[in-house]
């Protein structure tokens, strides 16, 4: 399994949660192959940051994968807020797409990895408090912002919503993190 991704994949230590529900999983009755898991992350990146950056370093890692003839399962996961104005939807489609056929090269299987909302905030100089790709500041904070609810659920729905379509039309899989966040949010269990 190869992640690639940023804070949303490390912080939380998903790499290591799905190697933990792997080993739990092992018992005396069920046979289950060794995993390797690998990741390439690095903090607020885009999809398109790690085409233009480490594309070498995750084309290696597909390689080697393949060539132990495993199934090889490939976690893309977008800058956070990379599915909510049109011009981050076009930028999330491109990258996923061409990190898609990358990976159908050594028959990966490809899996979206879905985030959710989270407000983006102003300083008083009306500044974003958090990094947004440079192709979102004009829409977000020179223009419309209409296109950014406030509601962190509003948000994750734009962001859910996207990763589905954009997974089909790449006939991939979603891990549907952003679908659980939101239930969470939901049943009160974060607010």
């Amino acid at each position: 399994v190869l992640f690639v991704g940023n804070s949303y994949t490390y912080v939380n230590d998903m790499p290591g949660i799905l190697a933990g529900i792997i080993d739990s999983a092992r018992c005396d009755t069920v046979a289950l192959p060794e995993v390797e898991i690998m990741v390439v992350t690095r903090p607020g990146f885009t999809l398109e940051q790690h085409w233009n950056e480490n594309r070498e370093q995750i084309e290696d890692s597909l390689k080697k994968a393949h060539s132990g003839r495993a199934t090889v399962f490939m976690v893309l996961q977008e800058q956070s807020q990379g599915a909510l104005t049109p011009a981050s939807r076009a930028h999330m489609k491109e990258y996923a797409t061409l990190f898609a056929d990358l990976g159908r090269k050594y028959h990966a299987e490809i899996i979206l990895y879905q985030t959710w909302g989270r407000r983006i905030t102003f300083d008083r100089y009306g500044e974003p408090r958090r990094t947004i790709p440079q192709y979102m500041y004009q829409e977000v904070v020179q223009g419309d912002t209409t296109v950014l609810d406030e509601s962190i659920t509003s948000a994750s729905k734009g962001i859910c919503r996207t990763s589905r379509q954009l997974a089909d039309e790449l006939d991939a899989r979603v891990a549907p993190c952003g679908e659980a966040f939101a239930e969470a949010i939901r049943q009160g269990i974060f607010v």
